[in-house]
């Protein structure tokens, strides 16, 4: 009988009727005593042309429970799919250029990142970095990690990967 309750009362929302994503949907009954609440585990493997194709087997991110996890993301311009011959601040701005083109791509934005990690091959360009990174996320700061790494591929200067959130809050 329960399971019955849970697959009517199912809710789906505009844009993740597409993706066939659920959105939590509780339901309490003060006269039966009971609140159940339902979550998605379906896994949905997002891809677009306007962001670098992965160069292993790997995706460029899985949306799964509501949030979006992406690949680590070089400065691969996605149009031509050349790496640039350039300093940190540029290859920053790329690679978060390519990162917002995949969050886009599975109806996110960058304002719904939650946590980003970044490597980087010198510390000492911290500051040159965090100076690019502000401009893109502005007030909406996620969380972070910044990691010094001995090598990246294709000798890039720095990767990023991210977590952000699908509904839009």
């Amino acid at each position: 009988m329960l399971w019955f309750f849970v697959r009517r009362h199912l809710r789906f929302s505009g844009s993740q009727r597409r993706r066939r994503i659920p959105q939590v949907f509780y339901e309490e009954s003060h006269t039966r005593g009971y609140i159940v609440a339902v979550t998605s585990k379906m896994k949905e493997i997002i891809k677009t042309d306007s962001a670098p194709a992965a160069i292993g087997p790997y995706s460029q991110g899985v949306a799964v429970g509501g949030f979006l996890f992406t690949s680590g993301q070089i400065a691969i311009d996605p149009r031509t799919g050349a790496f640039p011959d350039a300093g940190v601040e540029e290859q920053t701005a790329r690679v978060l250029e390519n990162v917002s083109a995949i969050l886009t791509a599975a109806g996110s934005s960058l304002k719904n990142v939650v946590k980003s990690t970044l490597f980087l091959i010198d510390m000492k360009d911290f500051a040159a970095v965090n100076a690019v990174y502000a401009k893109y996320f502005g007030e909406s700061l996620p969380a972070r990690s910044t990691v010094e790494v001995s090598c990246l591929p294709k000798g890039a200067k720095i990767e990023i990967e991210v977590i952000a959130t699908l509904d839009g809050d």
